[in-house]
């Protein structure tokens, strides 16, 4: 009996624990990937030589 109520208990924990990572993973969002060098550019915001340090 206390076999079954162990099992039962784990089962449940590795449950909980595999619901809230799949949760997670399904809600992250990934940031767009539309950024391209030209935009800083059109900005006015070009590394050149005389400003680094």
């Amino acid at each position: 009996m206390e076999f079954l109520l162990s099992l039962l208990v784990g089962v449940i924990f590795v449950g909980l624990v595999s619901l809230i990572v799949f949760r997670a993973i399904r809600t992250k969002r990934l940031p767009e990937n539309n950024y391209t060098p030209f935009d800083d550019i059109t900005e006015g915001r070009v590394d050149s030589d005389e400003n680094k340090l």
